[in-house]
């Protein structure tokens, strides 16, 4: 059984930074004199406050790639708190670095009683809502992608109570994790439960659209930690719904999945009652030489006798300048000429993109019009 290990400032707190500047995160540290201080740089627009008592610059806040905003946020919760806080669930898969299907939009904790368990409600991290939209106006003038209208939220907070369940047999485990940003940044130690407890938690509570990207990093990354996770799943008490779930999720994980919206894609496919693409699928040509290689792939199809393949379409892809020597306009060009040599070799390509896999009934649509085939015995959903 595991037991918390205090977490001294020095391992909780942010590394100084170079040069005198300050930190990602500043604290009052039970200061009241410096309470009054970071607050009053808040209201007046230069801090944001993530958490009680934890605050970032506004600046550094917008700029941050929203998984550094996430993970800025998880820090700010964990060294607000009067105890050690355990982030477990898909919390605690993001501190593992497993991919996830979105950013999340909830930190989970694990709940020290049943009593102690809920969800918070929503806040705003900005004092000074209009020096913040400002500034946001200003930097998406620089290429600062900062969606218009709205300002980056914080993730409300859910602390769980027996997921997976706790019992005196079966307590999750965690350990000490140091968190970085995208860049290599550090900002702090946190406590969070194992890998094997994390994925157990999103095997046996999520969706197989919610669970399977991290389903297929691990089998394909971390293979030990896969298999210790299936043998943990069948040693817990979970409820017959949760294992079942879980089994599901693990069977169905495929290590050749390149990203987490292929994955999704997939999952989504199967659930709506199509059948299930091979994946990482070469073209070759009359020699015998491989000229692409496809996403997804078929091997019978209902609407056209041609072979047929699908591709997500990431908007990565194409770039935001479209004058880029290896994105926009020269992508496009490049995908045309590909497209072309797929047909003349025969096959037929359905393209999907992500808002498509967050609208099930049109995406079925989609497949049924291309030709995908359905599932022996099952009609699409929706």
């Amino acid at each position: 059984m595991s037991r918390l290990v205090p977490l001294s400032p020095e391992t909780a707190f942010s590394a100084p930074e170079p040069s005198g500047a300050e930190p990602m995160l500043l604290s009052s540290q039970g200061d009241p004199w410096r309470s009054e201080v970071l607050a009053h740089r808040a209201r007046n627009g230069q801090l944001v406050r993530l958490a009680r008592g934890i605050y970032c610059g506004l600046e550094t806040w917008l700029r941050s790639p929203p998984w550094d905003r996430h993970l800025l946020a998880v820090v700010a919760h964990a060294r607000s708190r009067n105890r050690e806080v355990v982030f477990s669930h898909r919390t605690a898969a993001v501190l593992h670095s497993l991919p996830g299907e979105d950013i999340p939009d909830v930190i989970h904790t694990r709940a020290t009683s049943r009593g102690g368990s809920g969800r918070s409600t929503s806040r705003s991290p900005y004092l000074n809502a209009p020096a913040a939209s400002r500034l946001a106006a200003s930097l998406r003038g620089e290429g600062v992608r900062l969606a218009r209208g709205t300002l980056p939220a914080l993730p409300v907070t859910k602390a769980l109570w027996n997921i997976p369940p706790t019992y005196q047999d079966a307590r999750p485990e965690f350990e000490v994790i140091p968190v970085h940003l995208g860049d290599g940044r550090f900002v702090g130690h946190v406590l969070a439960d194992t890998i094997e407890w994390a994925c157990a938690s999103v095997f046996s509570t999520e969706s197989l659209v919610g669970a399977v990207a991290i389903a297929d990093h691990l089998l394909h990354h971390h293979p030990e930690a896969f298999a210790a996770t299936a043998a943990l799943v069948e040693d817990l008490p979970l409820p017959r719904a949760g294992l079942l779930r879980a089994r599901h999720a693990m069977s169905f994980a495929d290590p050749r999945s390149e990203s987490p919206k292929e994955s999704m894609s997939r999952a989504l496919i199967h659930q709506l009652g199509f059948e299930v693409p091979e994946l990482q699928y070469r073209v070759v040509d009359a020699n015998g030489h491989e000229v692409a290689r496809a996403d997804f792939q078929w091997k019978r199809t209902t609407v056209r006798s041609r072979a047929l393949l699908g591709e997500f379409d990431g908007l990565w892809k194409y770039g935001a300048d479209l004058s880029g020597p290896n994105g926009g306009a020269d992508a496009l060009e490049r995908e045309k000429k590909r497209e072309l040599m797929l047909a003349r070799l025969g096959y037929d390509v359905v393209r999907w993109i992500d808002s498509d896999l967050t609208d099930p009934p049109a995406f079925a649509r989609l497949l049924t019009e291309n030709g995908v085939p359905l599932q022996e015995s099952r009609a699409p959903c929706g």
